[in-house]
């Protein structure tokens, strides 16, 4: 005796398991690519962490260096180095010297200023070195007059002084020059100062950098 196949319910049954199987390999691969763009989302999110931490650690950097140095470039400001010379303290501090030592013979003569290359001073090209040339002569009644006018000099808060060298005489050792002084002396000096070039914008590097913390 034959049976007889009943071919819709087959076909309902196989449409049902492939219906299944495509909605399974929907859900795997669906699956699947969650994980992956979860997988992004948090590279993405350490990359950024990373980020933060290295900007953080920058930044605290900066206010250590800024921190170590404002001392020293406050110092320099208040010395006279960064900024404009200022020659009028120079000759009243010369002849206020030299009217308390007596010396009645001092001479002076001071030349333009003039820029001081950056290759020999070493200096950054936002930096502007520049200095000026003193020439002294002057009677002494003593050795140590000398030491005091340039000691006088150099406390003053008018830039960086900078002796090159100097020279002691006795008048008896000078031919044709008559003069009641115990010694005469001779002294090349130099007056640096420095500024940040204008085109660079930067007035005060520390105020530019507490701007951008």
């Amino acid at each position: 005796m034959k049976t007889k196949l009943d071919f819709t319910l087959l076909r309902a049954r196989i449409l049902l398991v492939a219906v299944v199987c495509v909605v399974g390999i929907i859900m795997v691969i669906s699956s699947n690519r969650y994980r992956i763009q979860q997988d992004m989302r948090q590279q993405s999110a350490a990359t950024e962490l990373e980020e933060i931490r290295a900007e953080t650690e920058q930044v605290r950097k900066t206010i250590k260096l800024v921190e170590t140095y404002r001392n020293d470039y406050d110092r320099d400001i208040a010395r006279g180095f960064l900024g404009q010379e200022n020659r009028l303290s120079w000759i009243e501090q010369l002849e206020g010297t030299a009217r308390a030592l007596g010396l009645s013979n001092l001479r002076y003569d001071i030349e333009a200023q003039r820029p001081v290359a950056s290759l020999l001073a070493h200096t950054p090209s936002t930096v502007k070195l520049r200095e000026s040339r003193l020439h002294i002569t002057t009677g002494l009644l003593h050795e140590g007059d000398l030491i005091t006018l340039l000691d006088s000099l150099a406390r003053l808060r008018s830039g960086l002084f900078v002796i090159d060298h100097c020279k002691i005489n006795r008048p008896a050792d000078m031919a044709g020059i008559a003069s009641t002084d115990a010694f005469q002396a001779e002294c090349d000096t130099r007056w640096f100062t420095a500024s940040y070039d204008p085109a660079t914008g930067v007035d005060n590097p520390f105020d530019e950098a507490e701007d951008s913390l």
